[in-house]
């Protein structure tokens, strides 16, 4: 029996055994090694609830209301009916002020200032999750975010130096910091890196930072810069930095008095990279004048080859929000989600899985609670999260956190007291869910059932053969589903940003595999 043969033998007989224990709806409950391709449970979500205190805080005061107890708080029963968990304490005094879950559906982390540490959390597999182990950071850690399998942790740090970002393994049971990565630009005052993501392929990611070079005498809030620079990884191990590509930070027209020479309020949301591996979407909001929104979504182009410029801009004569945030995509790659932060509704961009603005949709849903700043997306594209937190200075509305229905952007049940008191901020992380996997993708690519079928059994095959040491017969049969999504994406049968995430994935699935 020749090589190929043996692959197609070994397939199809444990592909039998399996179908009847259908991967798609049994998630393991621990973590293996390629476990980051599998999907996790969309039913459940994490709310982050922070220990603040009255003092000035990121330059900016705090409302003087209660400390939270750093607790995170599952949020059960997506997407028909949410419901508060027991919560999960991470302890300390120190505000926690970011959490991401692992590709890996049994761990997390968490960054804390005073002191500087990042937490490693573990257990969330079996519902017993529980601070592992703690790691000192050189810097007061603002956002963070895992690479595609879990292996590394991106921090990005806050200072009064250059802006940077640490880069941490995730290999042992212990984290370790790898190597603190300059951004290349200095600040005076003050330097924050609001947001990091990997891309899918696991090679490069991208960080968004402000810059406060501000005259002596102005508040530091008024005059950022901001700037998105990716971290490439090199061949032999090193990393390069993008030139950084400046992002609009003032109005497009003059300022009017009495904001001469200030930025009249125009903030940059958190960005998101899409499926197609070169291109990213940031919202830019803010006002020129009462009445009058400044209010962007920009598309970033030039990440594949490490060259970032801006490809798009999309107005509100677009149909943008007058006030987008934060943003969110979809496992489809062709959808995401946009708080509105100060108008109370969200916007829902489609056709963003092709290739120009011609094919772009944007809706706009108002939502039951004001202000909202954080949407979040289940796997399975069910439920949609938005956090509703305390205004600045004020302490009405309480703190809320809803579910909606995905399709139609309507309320899953009553809006939620809590979990997350903190307020709005920077770019607060308070929420997440299990992040997408290739399964995921696989299912909302629009392939007929018999291929997604095929490649999934092919896929749980191919993780069970390299489990047992049998890599060669593991590298042919990941090898083969990369050959059939291009065949699909060749024939029309799946989008090419689809595809180019599921590529990506499997590309960082055979290289993990070694």
């Amino acid at each position: 029996m020749n090589g190929l043969n043996r692959i197609k033998w070994v397939g199809l007989s444990l592909a039998l055994v399996l179908s009847s224990v259908s991967a798609a709806s049994q998630p393991l409950a621990r973590a293996t090694e390629l476990h980051f391709l599998l999907p996790k449970s969309s039913g459940v979500a994490y709310g982050l609830d922070s220990a603040f205190d009255p003092t000035p805080f990121l330059g900016e005061l705090q409302p003087p209301y209660e400390a939270g107890g750093n607790v995170l708080t599952p949020i059960h029963g997506l997407p028909d009916v949410p419901a508060l968990g027991e919560p999960i304490s991470l302890g300390g005094d120190g505000a926690v002020l970011a959490f991401s879950l692992s590709p890996d559906g049994d761990s997390a982390a968490a960054v804390r200032i005073r002191p500087n540490e990042l937490l490693i959390l573990r257990g969330f597999g079996d519902g017993q999750a529980v601070v592992e182990s703690t790691v000192a950071l050189d810097g007061q850690p603002l956002s963070l975010a895992f690479s595609p399998s879990g292996d590394h942790l991106a921090i990005g740090l806050q200072g009064m130096g250059e802006a940077s970002v640490a880069i941490v393994d995730m290999f042992a049971d212990t984290a370790e910091v790898r190597e603190i990565v300059g951004l290349g630009v200095s600040a005076v005052a003050l330097d924050a890196v609001e947001a990091v993501e990997f891309a899918m392929n696991g090679r490069s990611l991208l960080a968004q930072f402000s810059i406060h070079n501000a005259p002596a005498g102005t508040p530091a809030f008024f005059a950022p810069d901001v700037f998105l620079a990716q971290i490439r990884q090199q061949a032999g191990g090193g990393f390069a930095v993008s030139a950084p590509l400046p992002l609009p930070s003032q109005p497009v027209l003059p300022p009017k008095p009495p904001f001469d020479q200030l930025n009249t309020g125009v903030a940059l949301g958190d960005f998101v990279q899409l499926c197609d591996g070169d291109s990213a979407l940031v919202p830019v909001s803010g006002a020129l004048d009462i009445g009058q929104p400044d209010a962007r979504i920009i598309r970033v182009g030039g990440l594949a080859a490490g060259h970032l410029g801006v490809s798009q801009v999309l107005t509100v004569a677009d149909g943008v929000g007058i006030a987008p945030f934060q943003i969110a995509l979809a496992a489809d790659c062709d959808t995401a989600f946009i708080s509105n932060a100060f108008s109370g509704d969200i916007t829902r961009i489609s056709g963003l899985a092709g290739s120009g603005s011609e094919n772009l949709t944007l809706e706009t849903f108002p939502l039951a609670s004001p202000f909202p700043a954080e949407p979040v997306i289940t796997p399975n594209q069910a439920s949609v999260l938005v956090h509703h937190p305390r205004v600045p200075l004020n302490q009405v509305p309480p703190a809320l956190v809803t579910a909606y229905h995905a399709g139609d952007l309507a309320p899953a049940g009553e809006p939620m007291i809590g979990p997350v008191r903190a307020w709005l901020q920077a770019k607060d992380q308070t929420l997440a869910a299990n992040p997408v996997s290739f399964v995921d993708i696989l299912h909302a690519s629009g392939l007929s059932w018999e291929m997604r079928w095929r490649i999934e059994n092919q896929l749980h095959v191919a993780i069970w053969l390299s489990q047992w040491r049998l890599q060669f017969y593991a590298h042919g049969l990941l090898s083969g589903i990369k050959r059939s999504l291009r065949s699909a994406a060749d024939k029309g049968r799946l989008s090419s940003a689809s595809a180019q995430a599921m590529l990506d994935l499997i590309d960082v699935a055979i290289v993990k595999r070694h």
